[in-house]
């Protein structure tokens, strides 16, 4: 990034020297190696979350310009225009970079809030389980969607359901907190023999897909208590204001995308009507001439015919082609549609005549 160094060469110039003209070469080096590095930054804003929707995407080409601009400049001027340049440069870049690393922020809570509105587990759990997965390879999302799952399955048994009731008591479930009963589901997977027994007794709360959460189990030995601990450790966890924080800018983010998808709607919505106009005299004019769309057709296969006749007839050569074909569209190939055509066709059978005929091309 255009640093301290780099400022700091603005105040060694004297634009008369041979010296300043190399330090000059070199700051303005070091713009267009910066405005390049911050295009780049940009164009990878949208990549994680795809939310920005390209809001600040435009900002690239203005970069470019800039770096060029500074490039045609020469002595005081350049020294100035190089500062201010830096500066802008700077500036932006550190706004471009300040609002990626928040749209990566926003997701990366997004993904916890909604898995604890979607299973009212705790978000200092969720996060731990985040942290768990990621080392056993597994996607966070299979690991929500299996804890939703498990809750429908303990709210069954809650509710009398027998086939619940029992495939919870073969996990060793006997809670209905249901972050008590998951550790207790977890815990009992892992007494089973690895392999098919412990995938069955997964797939039984768990889902059909479940198996391939065993790794992701195995990685904190079934212990949620175990893995919070752990993740609390490593500053893995944050608390619930920042996850609420992150989950509304991206909310807000959403918004404005919405916003101007809307906006866009309704300005178009508004000539729409005209072209739905157009496209019913369309519709009119097709379904009303039938029979002369047919007269057309009927007419252009014959002309076709007779032409493939005349060519044969010709010597069905290069030449038989050329002449019959500047004989053809002189005479217009009007067929009834337009006069316009007629004049159209005149001309070319003329040119084609010329060519053919004064013998510019040959056999």
């Amino acid at each position: 990034m255009f640093g301290s160094s780099d400022i700091g060469l603005l105040f060694r110039i004297s634009a008369n020297t041979t010296d300043a003209k190399k330090e000059l070469e070199e700051l303005r080096a070091a713009v267009d190696r910066d405005s390049k590095s911050i295009k780049k930054d940009i164009e990878t804003i949208d990549a994680p979350t795809g939310k920005t929707d390209g809001l600040i995407s435009g900002y690239t080409k203005d970069v470019n310009i800039l770096g060029t601009s500074v490039g045609t400049l020469s002595g005081v001027a350049a020294i100035g225009a190089t500062a201010v340049a830096g500066i802008a440069i700077a500036a932006v870049g550190a706004g471009a970079a300040l609002f990626a690393l928040a749209n990566n922020a926003s997701a990366f809570a997004s993904e916890i809030n909604d898995a604890n509105a979607k299973t009212g587990i705790s978000t200092e759990t969720l996060q731990a389980l985040r942290f768990a997965a990621s080392q056993g390879g597994v996607a966070f999302s299979e690991v929500s969607s299996s804890i939703n799952k498990f809750a429908k399955t303990l709210g069954e048994a809650e509710l009398g359901n027998k086939t619940a009731q029992e495939s919870l008591k073969l996990l060793g479930v006997t809670s209905g907190d249901l972050e008590t009963a998951l550790g207790q589901a977890y815990k009992t997977i892992l007494k089973y023999p690895e392999g098919a027994d412990q995938m069955t007794a997964s797939m039984r709360v768990f889902g059909k897909t479940s198996a391939d959460l065993i790794p992701f189990v195995k990685e904190f030995d079934g212990s949620i208590a175990g893995v919070k601990q752990r993740a609390h450790e490593l500053g893995l966890i944050l608390d619930d204001e920042a996850i609420k924080s992150g989950d509304k800018f991206g909310d807000t983010i959403d918004l404005i995308g919405l916003q101007l998808k809307t906006t866009a709607a309704r300005f178009a919505l508004e000539f729409t009507p005209a072209f739905t106009k157009g496209l019913n005299y369309i519709s009119t004019f097709l379904a009303n001439n039938q029979g002369e769309v047919k007269q057309w057709g009927a007419k252009i296969g014959k002309v076709l015919d007779d032409t493939l006749k005349e060519i044969n007839a010709k010597g069905g050569n290069f030449k038989a082609v050329g002449e019959v074909l500047a004989e053809k569209l002189g005479e217009g190939f009007t067929f009834g549609i337009s006069k316009v055509l007629e004049a159209v066709g005149g001309y070319i059978g003329r040119r084609l005549k010329e060519i053919f005929t004064e013998g510019k091309i040959v056999d």
